[in-house]
């Protein structure tokens, strides 16, 4: 799956969405995109990823914050919650998700 990169980095965790109760330190964030009311499960977060947005969206500004692999616009990073991935994010246009 691919997206654009909006923060360099690579990391691998479960991936799960910002309301889920099972949400630890290290999983991967996926979301249709993220709000404010995200910002604590992006802190516990090892990277982030979204369905849609850009390089200027919420995520990959607070990503750049928090210097937190970031991957936006995937188009259906959600549908990957549950599994093992891997984010791996060399460029803007050299941004992936594997699993």
């Amino acid at each position: 799956m691919k997206g654009f990169g909006a923060v360099k980095g690579e990391a691998t965790g479960i991936a799960r969405t910002p309301d889920d109760p099972n949400f630890k330190e290290g999983d991967i964030l996926v979301a249709n995109m993220t709000v404010p009311a995200n910002v604590p499960v992006m802190k516990l977060a090892s990277a982030i990823a979204t369905n849609i947005g850009s390089i200027t969206c919420h995520a990959a500004i607070v990503a750049r914050e928090m210097n937190k692999p970031c991957i936006v616009r995937t188009g259906n990073a959600t549908q990957l919650a549950g599994k093992f991935i891997t984010i791996s994010v060399k460029g803007i246009k050299e941004a992936q998700i594997t699993w």
